[in-house]
């Protein structure tokens, strides 16, 4: 059986509740921008936390750095965490303490199963179609 690689990465919106959706694309658009500019590895994702829809970034950790900005990010934008994702497939939820909390194993999902979860993401594949996630927690 042939072993998947699963790079880690993170997952951080810039979107604010108490922010209108003009000034949470400004801030989309302006998260979008360092992201170019530091030369990260990422992806524009749709995402549902808590039930609210949310342009996010999937980003790829390339190295120490890479985690540094988004813990930078963080703390610019007023999030309340990001998600880390491991290379064994569990997924973490970090806060601005570094505190982590477990959030479950990757997941992947069909279309007519999001209306199920509260947390997804959607991750175009560059031909039209999407994939979707979320975590499962272990029984």
């Amino acid at each position: 059986m042939r072993q998947v690689v699963f790079n880690e990465f993170f997952i951080i919106s810039a979107c604010h509740k108490n922010c209108n959706a003009y000034d949470n694309q400004v801030r989309t658009r302006e998260l979008h921008n360092a992201l170019l500019d530091l030369d990260e590895d990422f992806q524009a994702v749709v995402g549902s936390y808590k039930g609210q829809k949310e342009v996010s970034f999937l980003i790829v950790k390339k190295d120490e750095n890479t985690e540094c900005n988004v813990r930078q990010f963080l703390k610019l934008y007023d999030q309340e965490t990001y998600l880390f994702n491991r290379k064994d497939r569990e997924g973490f939820l970090v806060d601005k303490n570094g505190n982590f909390e477990p959030v479950g194993t990757f997941l992947e999902l069909r279309q007519d199963e999001l209306k199920n979860y509260d947390n997804y993401t959607s991750k175009g594949s560059g031909d039209g179609t999407y994939r979707h996630f979320t975590y499962k927690v272990r029984s």
